[in-house]
């Protein structure tokens, strides 16, 4: 990659010259490059990844608000900096790999009682948005500390609602609990992270 100064008589250029070179910014420095074309071999892995994508971003866009904030949320206590939607289809991408028809948490109905949290979760397959997916060992992981969610119980598929219910308890009145959904199949979590605090 060439350093270039005043490049073309001027002070700054960008863009392609004659499909043989491309003139570009790099950190503040202006560079020079060959013109490349990326190659595109479109095999069938990729297009399955794109796939993929294509569905975690369709189901993305369905979620409720409070269920993006989840994802937010979540995002914080990844290893490295990403997005909610990242951390979302970093997840979805783990469990699509598995099978189209596995799901991923699309909303969650958290209702606080004395000693106790509610729960009802959507659980929508990832090939197909609206869709619950219904085949699965669902668990709710829960506790005051975002990274150590040592309390867990069976979440149980309601066929009247189409969603998975339980109730976390004994918990501590007055107390902020943090909720997230894993999927046992796989040991993956597949919501963001949900709060309440329970109060008699």
């Amino acid at each position: 990659m060439a350093i270039v100064k005043g490049p073309l008589m001027s002070l700054d250029a960008r863009g392609q010259v004659g499909k043989s070179v491309v003139f570009i910014g790099w950190k503040g420095i202006k560079t020079l490059r060959q013109h490349v074309v990326p190659a595109n071999p479109n095999t069938d892995p990729q297009k399955a990844q794109r796939g993929i994508m294509r569905f975690l971003v369709a189901l993305w866009k369905t979620l409720p608000a409070a269920s993006k904030i989840a994802w937010n949320y979540w995002s914080a206590f990844e290893s490295r900096a990403m997005s909610g939607f990242n951390a979302f289809t970093s997840s979805g991408v783990v469990q699509a790999k598995v099978a189209l028809t596995k799901g991923m948490v699309t909303d969650a109905t958290l209702t606080p009682g004395d000693e106790q949290v509610t729960i009802a979760v959507g659980f929508d397959r990832i090939n197909s948005p609206g869709t619950p997916a219904t085949s699965a060992d669902l668990a709710l992981m829960f506790g005051t500390d975002e990274r150590t969610l040592a309390g867990s119980i069976s979440l149980v598929f309601n066929d009247g609602t189409s969603k998975w219910d339980g109730v976390a308890t004994p918990l501590t009145n007055d107390v902020e609990y943090a909720f997230r959904v894993i999927d046992n199949d796989q040991n993956q979590y597949v919501s963001g992270l949900f709060y309440a605090t329970p109060t008699a």
